[in-house]
């Protein structure tokens, strides 16, 4: 079964759909875990979508700011998910944080003086690191369940790997020309590190020894994503392209391509969920309140979910545009209005 899952991957052989929130406006970040998605849009709006279910369907968390009746919700910033936990900072610099197994509220709720730039979460413990400026502030919750600031220090540009145990810096990495754009230590091979660069290369570190030990000349625009395995490495670029990579041979496997930057590449042996994310948050020549929000659909960025373990031969593999029924009364593809949606294929 695995060797069969790997030849899909390989080849690119599955089924493709993307998670939708109409209502959502534009698509502001997005985190998976184990096949459940969280993503925050501008409107304020935190929603969940598990993938492993056949049904796609979207469910919402409700946030802090939802009881306040200013009309004017802060965007969101970022959103992270673990197990157990789902959190999401805006741009005013609140954060919000709901427990996946008591309800749809709240359970902690902080405030930042300034704009957040980076969020963590401990996918194991209930752990929660944000970074404003240089200065890096961790939240757990206490023995009786009380949220309180366990950490507070200052990092420097230069990555630096610790070993979390004896809080001793194992290694520092800032070799390669240009600044680090995106790395992912968490998702890789015991000793091994996957980096983006501002020189537009992706490298696979050893840190064992603090060297590259592969370098692919990936995306023209920048690398914004990316995440390895045993055998490959997929990345993301600011131009949109998603790539995956044999590292061994030190080839190109296969490439997709979205409108809007890759701002997040998850997978496991089979599926990739990659999320295509806006860099304008507010369309121009054209209002985002407008009531038909279908109009502005090439505005808002997508989530992409491959499935690889579905035959693309079998009917549901074709694009959800192209699986709609009579049953639905209009149908839109972009600004174009359908009388009738697409027919059964």
């Amino acid at each position: 079964m695995q060797r069969f899952l790997f030849n899909l991957f390989q080849n690119r052989n599955g089924a493709v759909s993307q998670l939708q929130y109409e209502l959502g406006k534009v698509l502001c970040d997005v985190h998976a875990y184990d096949g459940v998605v969280l993503a925050g849009y501008t409107s304020g709006d935190v929603c969940l979508w598990d993938t492993r279910t056949s049904n796609l369907a979207e469910s919402f968390l409700k946030t802090s700011h939802a009881a306040e009746d200013s009309g004017l919700n802060p965007h969101v910033s970022f959103v992270r998910i673990s197990k157990s936990l789902a959190v999401a900072a805006y741009d005013n610099g609140t954060i919000d944080v709901w427990s996946l197994l008591v309800g749809r509220e709240p359970i902690h709720h902080y405030q930042h003086n300034q704009k957040i730039q980076a969020l963590a979460l401990c996918p194991e413990t209930a752990a929660i690191a944000t970074a404003s400026s240089f200065q890096i502030r961790v939240e757990t919750p206490d023995d009786k369940g009380c949220w309180r600031t366990s950490g507070n220090f200052q990092t420097p540009k230069l990555i630096h790997v610790y070993n979390l145990q004896t809080g001793q810096c194992l290694t520092t990495l800032g070799n390669s020309t240009g600044d680090f754009s995106c790395i992912n230590l968490k998702d890789s091979p015991p000793h091994l590190l996957v980096t983006g660069n501002r020189d537009r290369r992706v490298r696979v570190y050893d840190l064992r020894c603090s060297r590259s030990l592969c370098s692919f000349y990936a995306h023209h625009l920048g690398v914004s994503a990316v995440q390895m395995d045993d055998w490959k490495v997929v990345s993301g670029g600011e131009e949109g392209l998603t790539c995956t990579w044999d590292q061994r041979m030190g080839t190109k496997l296969w490439e997709m391509h979205a409108r809007h930057p890759v701002r997040y590449i998850w997978f496991n042996s089979q599926s990739l969920i990659t999320a295509n994310i806006p860099d304008e948050k507010h369309p121009r020549g054209a209002s985002i309140m407008d009531d038909d929000l279908t109009a502005h659909r090439r505005h808002r960025g997508t989530i992409n979910v491959y499935e690889f373990s579905v035959d693309q031969t079998s009917v549901e593999s074709i694009l959800p545009i192209c699986r709609s029924s009579y049953s639905e009364v209009t149908g839109y593809n972009y600004n174009i209005g359908l009388a009738v949606p697409y027919d059964n294929v």
